[in-house]
Formats: C-alpha cells, sequence, structure tokens
C-alpha cells in the first residue's frame, strides 16, 4: 500500500508541476518603439521619422537632444548624440558635456494602455558606464522619474507603475514620450521600451495538464483494479 501511495503521490506531482511552471511573472505585454527605425540626432537639430508601433500604431518620433557644458568653462567642445538602429538607442556625452535626450511619440487617438492585462512602462537598460542616470517616462503630460541608477551591466528593467501617474487614465493615452538623462560625459543605451505586467493565466488546463490528470485517474483505476482481483 505505501508504494501505492508513493507512485500516486508522483504521479499527482507531475501534474501540479506544470501548473505551477505556469503562473506568469511580469513580463513585456506590447512594445511602444522596437527600436528599429535608424535615426540619429545631436544638440544641434531635432528629428524626427515614421515608425510602426505595436502598440500605437503608425506615430511620429522625434530626437530632442539638449545639452551645455559641464563646468561652463571646460575646455572640450560640446558634443552629445543618440542614435537609434538595430533594436537599440545608444546616448552618448562627449567629455565635458552634459546632454539629455527626449524621444517624443507625439499624440495620437486614444490607445488603452492596459492592453493585454499591462500594469506599467518597461524600460531596459543595457548600458550606463556612469553612475547617476535618471529616465522620466511622461503619458498624457504626467511624469514620473526614476533614478539615479547605477553602472549598468548588470542589466536594469525599469518599470513605471500606472498607479504612480496621478491622474493618469492609463486606458486612454493619447500621449507618450521618454527622457534620458546621463551624468555628465555619461553614456546609456536601453533596448527595451512598452507596457508590461503580469499576464492572465489561462482558465482552461494546458494539454500537458489534462495528460497528466488522465494519468493519474488511469493509474487510480488500474490499481484499483489489481486490487480485487487479489480480494
Amino acid at each position: 500500500m505505501k508504494t501505492l501511495k508513493t507512485l500516486a503521490s508522483v504521479a499527482i506531482a507531475a501534474t501540479i508541476v506544470p501548473l505551477v511552471a505556469g503562473v506568469a511573472e511580469a513580463a513585456l505585454i506590447k512594445t511602444i518603439d522596437p527600436l528599429s527605425n535608424f535615426q540619429l540626432a545631436d544638440q544641434t537639430a531635432v528629428t524626427s521619422t515614421g515608425i510602426s508601433s505595436q502598440l500605437l500604431g503608425g506615430v511620429s518620433r522625434s530626437l530632442d537632444v539638449d545639452a551645455v557644458k559641464q563646468p561652463s568653462t571646460s575646455p572640450f567642445p560640446l558634443s552629445s548624440q543618440v542614435a537609434i538602429a538595430g533594436g537599440e538607442l545608444a546616448f552618448s556625452n562627449g567629455v565635458g558635456t552634459n546632454g539629455i535626450v527626449t524621444v517624443d511619440y507625439g499624440t495620437f487617438a486614444p490607445v488603452d494602455f492596459t492592453m493585454g492585462g499591462a500594469d506599467s512602462i518597461i524600460v531596459g537598460l543595457t548600458s550606463a558606464d556612469l553612475a547617476g542616470t535618471t529616465i522620466k517616462v511622461t503619458i498624457n503630460g504626467i511624469s514620473v522619474t526614476q533614478g539615479p541608477v547605477g553602472v549598468a551591466p548588470p542589466v536594469m528593467d525599469l518599470e513605471f507603475d500606472f498607479d504612480a501617474f496621478t491622474g493618469l487614465d492609463e486606458t486612454a493615452v493619447t500621449s507618450f514620450n521618454i527622457m534620458i538623462d546621463p551624468v555628465t560625459a555619461g553614456d546609456v543605451t536601453i533596448n527595451l521600451l512598452g507596457t508590461s505586467g503580469t499576464p492572465t493565466p489561462p482558465t482552461t488546463p494546458e494539454p500537458a495538464t489534462m495528460l497528466g490528470l488522465l494519468a493519474v485517474a488511469g493509474f487510480g483505476a488500474s490499481a484499483l483494479k489489481k486490487k480485487n482481483a487479489k480480494l
């Protein structure tokens, strides 16, 4: 009998494991910008280009770099540049330059940012050569800032919860921008910009789970037949 109970416990545990493994963690839901449409900008001019966003649809993306010498008496030339290509945004400040970049997606028809179970904005910070970078996300004119953050790597996924945007109706978003502000001479790279959250788990068992349940049921029926045959 002990052997029978042990085997039954193992079969049930094997069925439960897929259920536990299937519990979802916070993850990317919709991409705001794939960061694949090539674009350059520096402190001399604002540039704009059209992109296709999974969440926003077709929108115009502008890059605006503002930079000053730090200190103002720095002998080095003003140098601040951002490049978007190949799934990354890379922002670089030269020696003695304190620059920030604002990535603006303009205004658009109302979009529900909570679709798919999203509850936050996620920004993937893949590199920052100096500690002290701050990142500000603005939705419908309401801003939330995170930082200063440390040196990266290790990679950091910064999450901006919708609840932190006081007064925001995240189901009707009409404007969005993000500002990246490294320290003087700092370089920053991000590779992810989108919405994130915990996807709703499936309400029906997955095929693997159903097979496990059937196996347990079959095991129980077989054991019962053998027991009755011995009586």
